[in-house]
């Protein structure tokens, strides 16, 4: 049995391993306050959105199709929590019977595995009924398909069958096994026989033993030769039970995914900035144009104060670099952008009234950070490092995103540095976005006059004051920090 609520045509697998470096990402984008909302205090459902966020998807379909199954989730919540609570009941349960379940005598793998089937069976139900009665209020393939599924291969023939036949295994009315004598009056060749209660005279006559109470030794002799008889259908029994475990464990992994976004969902509601689902493009159309996007991570902490919204139209460029005003707003475009991306990608939606964008093989980001505490290496030796690694693993049409880096030497040296790293990333198809105090950089590719490059500036008044809005504009040769400077010292009274 099949649950695809997260692929077409496969299942989500929590531990594949992400190609992106998810630590810095989380880090620099801001990521980690997202994930918090997301699991609401529930561990497994951090872990599954933490895994699916960076496991980029690189196919429009699959986007669309998971976005899909969350535009059914936000319209039944309801239903989708109760499916949640419903598995993680069972996986909590379950642990009362994998005791005897994995244990490494047979007798008790047998009963373990017929107790936990039979503890599955009301289960079952459940998730049938669920199929039955709510199926018509879901739309997306997915969800159509998961239901489907359960009705077809949880049927009430099915049902009814399976809770007889567990009955039967507990043996409460005794076990029923035939057995021949060989040499020496052992017995061999021992077989576990169905009562059949169509056949009312069929064993009938077969020899009945009814220990004592206090006949130890005499129930271990039986336990034994029931064993024996059971044998065939241990293993199969286990396996069993360990695929229908598996397979609600399948289910509450995926369904996290959507409970999680529902709970990001419910906390947006309580704010008043829009969310939207993107429209993914593929990756070689280089397309980048929103309305609206903020800082998410920003919105979530729900101050008082006002978030700008930025607008964007930045459709096949390869290279962004935003200039501007300290303290203008840059960095937190950068990271809304990062975020964005991130959250389309794994099929949720993004904080912005509209987005649309073309899928990137990979997100890096590389921004400056404070100085090594421990002192193993300088900050431009530590900067070049952490880009080294980036190097190792990127690949054609992803997207990377600086934010101040090579800002801890010259600004000659810097410049220099950046421009070739950046002309190699372009050259290799890989899409730049570039946040920096360096008028040589910046100017140089300006001058260029490239039209696949795009020039935006955090946006200042005259009287100093920033707008947070970062709009298209060519680099100016000052990032305005005597507005800082004068602001700080004159609120001081210097």
């Amino acid at each position: 049995m099949n649950v695809y609520l997260m692929y077409k045509d496969r299942c989500f697998d929590i531990n594949e391993a992400i190609t992106q470096d998810q630590k810095i990402l989380t880090r620099d984008l801001g990521i980690e306050g997202i994930l918090d909302v997301m699991a609401n205090q529930d561990p497994f459902i951090y872990d599954v959105c933490n895994q699916a966020l960076f496991l980029s998807l690189d196919d429009p379909d699959t986007i669309f199709y998971r976005q899909a199954i969350l535009k059914d989730c936000i319209k039944n919540p309801k239903i989708v929590r109760t499916m949640y609570e419903l598995v993680t009941e069972i996986l909590v349960k379950k642990k009362e019977w994998f005791w005897s379940f994995s244990s490494s005598y047979r007798s008790s793998n047998l009963s373990g595995s017929v107790n936990l089937l039979k503890f599955f069976v009301k289960y079952f139900i459940c998730f049938k009924e669920i199929a039955d009665n709510e199926n018509s209020k879901f739309n997306s393939d997915g969800f159509k398909n998961f239901f489907a599924m359960l009705r077809k291969n949880l049927d009430d023939a099915f049902i009814k069958d399976l809770d007889a036949n567990l009955k039967e295994l507990q043996f409460k009315d005794g076990v029923l096994i035939s057995a021949q004598v060989g040499k020496k009056l052992y017995g061999y060749g021992y077989v576990l026989r169905k009562k059949n209660k169509n056949s009312p005279l069929k064993w009938r006559f077969a020899p009945a033993f009814t220990l004592h109470s206090r006949d130890d030794r005499g129930a271990i002799d039986l336990g034994y030769r029931k064993v024996r008889a059971c044998e065939p259908i241990i293993d199969p029994m286990v396996q069993s039970a360990q695929h229908i475990l598996d397979f609600w464990t399948i289910i509450k992994t995926e369904l996290a995914f959507y409970v999680g976004a529902l709970n990001l969902h419910d906390q947006m509601l309580d704010t008043p900035y829009p969310i939207t689902l993107p429209y993914p493009m593929k990756s070689a159309t280089k397309d980048l144009c929103c309305e609206g996007l903020y800082d998410l991570g920003l919105a979530l902490l729900k101050t008082q104060q006002a978030i700008v919204p930025n607008t964007l139209d930045a459709n096949r460029k390869d290279l962004l670099i935003v200039t501007g005003a300290n303290q203008g707003g840059k960095t937190t475009f950068l990271r809304s952008l990062g975020q964005a991306q991130l959250m389309m990608q794994c099929g949720l939606f993004v904080p912005s009234k509209t987005f649309t964008a073309s899928l990137c093989t990979g997100i890096f980001s590389h921004f400056t950070k404070d100085e090594d505490a421990t002192m193993t290496s300088g900050k431009l030796d530590e900067e070049l490092n952490r880009m080294s690694a980036i190097i190792d693993k990127i690949a054609p049409q992803a997207l990377v995103l600086f934010n101040e880096s090579f800002a801890s030497t010259n600004e000659r040296e810097g410049s220099e540095i950046a421009r070739q790293i950046v002309k190699a990333l372009i050259s290799k198809d890989i899409r730049v976005v570039f946040v920096t105090h360096f008028f040589a950089f910046a100017n140089n590719f300006y001058q260029e006059s490239n039209p696949h490059y795009l020039f935006l500036r955090a946006e200042r008044n005259e009287d100093g004051r920033r707008t947070f809005q970062i709009l298209p504009g060519e680099p100016l040769p000052t990032s305005f920090g005597n507005d800082l400077f004068a602001h700080v010292f004159d609120r001081n009274g210097s």
